[in-house]
């Protein structure tokens, strides 16, 4: 109806903001009936800013969906590589690698063991037992640690935490690559409550 008196980059802005979902044909999403709606869309459209924050907010959950499905037991399974580097704080970067050899049992929990090197320290074996308990939750142990192993599928992203020796607090993101055959691995850690390192690795499957 008001359509000759908009010009032609309005006109797109306003079916682009129809399109999100917040205008319902007759009693839309905002309560109101569908012509007050048409003309709140045109003032909307007229502020860019506020047209791209609508547009953002009900775009995100598709981008959410489109990440990998990521099954952190499944990965590990096999023989897997990781490289990256440690960044401490006052101390130049230094680089770390893992071999690790993963096997899932009969009762479906994963034990990983894996030959860590990393730069000026001696080789460390590292072992891991981690199971699930309910859909996208996780228990287990690793042998420096100090405390359980706290797990979580987080928005597709396996999230970890736990307590080292010294007072050290673990903090590990993995993000599973599209291909699913390589995971982004990062790590904050902290000391009472302050950060003082941070890991950034890859792992790749071997097998």
């Amino acid at each position: 109806m008001w359509g000759k008196h908009l010009n032609a980059p309005t006109i797109a802005s306003v079916r682009a903001l129809w399109s999100t979902g917040l205008f319902g044909p007759r009693s839309t999403a905002l309560g109101v009936p569908r012509v007050w709606a048409y003309a709140i869309a045109i003032r909307i459209a007229r502020a860019p800013f506020v047209l791209a924050a609508c547009i953002a907010s009900t775009s995100a959950p598709a981008e959410e969906h489109a990440r990998p499905a990521f099954h952190p037991l499944r990965f590990f399974e096999g023989r897997t590589e990781s490289q990256g580097e440690v960044r401490i704080i006052l101390k130049s970067p230094h680089a770390i690698r893992a071999h690790g050899q993963g096997r899932i049992g009969a009762d479906g929990a994963l034990t990983l063991v894996q030959d860590v090197q990393e730069e000026g320290k001696p080789p460390l074996k590292r072992i891991w037992h981690i199971r699930e308990t309910a859909p996208g939750r996780y228990a287990g142990t690793v042998s420096d640690a100090t405390s359980p192993l706290k797990l979580e599928l987080v928005d597709g992203r396996f999230h970890m935490k736990f307590k080292m020796k010294g007072s050290l607090g673990i903090d590990q993101w993995l993000t599973a690559a599209p291909d699913g055959r390589s995971v982004h691995n990062k790590v904050t850690v902290r000391k009472f409550g302050i950060t003082v390192a941070h890991i950034e690795e890859t792992t790749r499957k071997i097998d």
